[in-house]
């Protein structure tokens, strides 16, 4: 493997971490998504966590709570406007970028992507984790990427960015009126 000392000032090795994260995560949906298909297709929900979590195999033409079926399209421009411009913001600001961010985002684009290869191959996405404890729809690992990728996006702006920036503001406030 190549070593990196700067992997953001490196960007062969950086962009191809996040592909090869990308392609680990998408590896991982496609094959839960597939092991419910063949053990979940034809029986009933199956509790792993009793009141808690159950699998139960769902055919999912539209997205949370069955919304906008049979408008594949809609979900198909949108994750690929998405994931490529995700892509080249990681490409271009990737010296700048905090790594939750980056780890935020390689999510996201994981997510976006294992969903839209169900939408593109066979038309719906196949859903097979339940909680028990909720009114919740069925989901999938690609979805809990998004969701996982976006709480990571919550923290890294509340916890990172934002104090970074008004500490920034308050030492420039602070140079100016020393002058």
């Amino acid at each position: 493997m190549i070593f990196c000392n700067s992997l953001a000032a490196n960007f062969r090795c950086f962009m191809f971490l996040i592909f090869v994260s990308i392609f680990i995560l998408v590896f991982a949906d496609q094959l839960t998504k597939w092991l419910a298909v063949v053990y979940l297709s034809e029986s009933a929900e199956k509790v792993m966590i009793p009141g808690i979590v159950g699998l139960t195999y769902h055919e999912n033409p539209g997205a949370a709570w069955g919304m906008l079926q049979d408008h594949r399209w809609v979900f198909m421009v949108t994750s690929s406007v998405a994931i490529v411009g995700i892509l080249v913001y990681l490409a271009k600001c990737r010296k700048d970028m905090h790594p939750l961010c980056v780890a935020a985002f390689t999510l996201i684009v994981a997510g976006g992507v294992g969903n839209m290869i169900d939408r593109l191959f066979i038309g719906y996405v196949v859903d097979f984790i339940n909680f028990l404890f909720i009114y919740f729809p069925v989901f999938n690992f690609a979805d809990m990427c998004v969701t996982v990728g976006a709480a990571v996006m919550v923290v890294w702006l509340l916890f990172f960015d934002i104090p970074a920036a008004a500490k920034a503001e308050k030492a420039k406030r602070a140079s100016e009126g020393k002058r």
